[in-house]
């Protein structure tokens, strides 16, 4: 057997870097201090619950858009996220959104793939461009949580262990 790719699928290999990404936010969610969920480091700093909310938003926006909806989405929306207030909760919250992500993106046929839309940032491109976007969205948080665990002292990096 050959160790040389003759194809590559687009689609399934961002839906594969969805689940990595997914089980690496969710080790970093997991060796947050509950604190943290909540409480903004600095005092302007969003929380833990509201960062993870901007990364659910996306994912659900995202997502509508995948199966041909037209979903809104503005800059408030992660306020809603407030509401979690456990790691439990945000946990949940996630898990379920990147898991709608991967459901949609899986079944989304190449003609909404290739289809060009204006995400809300008022920049237009396809769909599958901004799919990607969505989930390495899910990174750039990544990066703050572990910005955050630094701050209170943890040097660990949680989902390489």
């Amino acid at each position: 057997m050959s160790n040389v790719a003759e194809r590559i699928d687009a689609r399934e290999n961002l839906v594969q870097w969805l689940a990595g990404l997914k089980g690496m936010y969710i080790a970093d969610l997991n060796a947050m201090p509950e604190a943290t969920i909540t409480e903004s480091s600095g005092g302007v700093a969003r929380p833990v619950n509201v960062l993870t909310g901007d990364a659910i938003g996306m994912c659900k926006w995202m997502s509508g858009v995948l199966r041909g909806e037209t979903p809104t989405m503005s800059e408030g929306d992660s306020e809603a996220f407030r509401s979690l207030t456990t790691k439990d909760q945000v946990v949940a919250a996630f898990t379920e959104a990147v898991d709608e992500l991967s459901a949609a993106l899986s079944a989304a046929d190449e003609a909404t793939l290739t289809k060009t839309v204006m995400a809300p940032w008022q920049m237009e491109s396809t769909v599958f461009m901004l799919a990607t976007i969505a989930v390495n969205h899910i990174w750039y948080h990544d990066g703050q949580l572990n910005l955050i665990q630094a701050l209170n002292g943890d040097g660990d990096v949680h989902w390489m262990g």
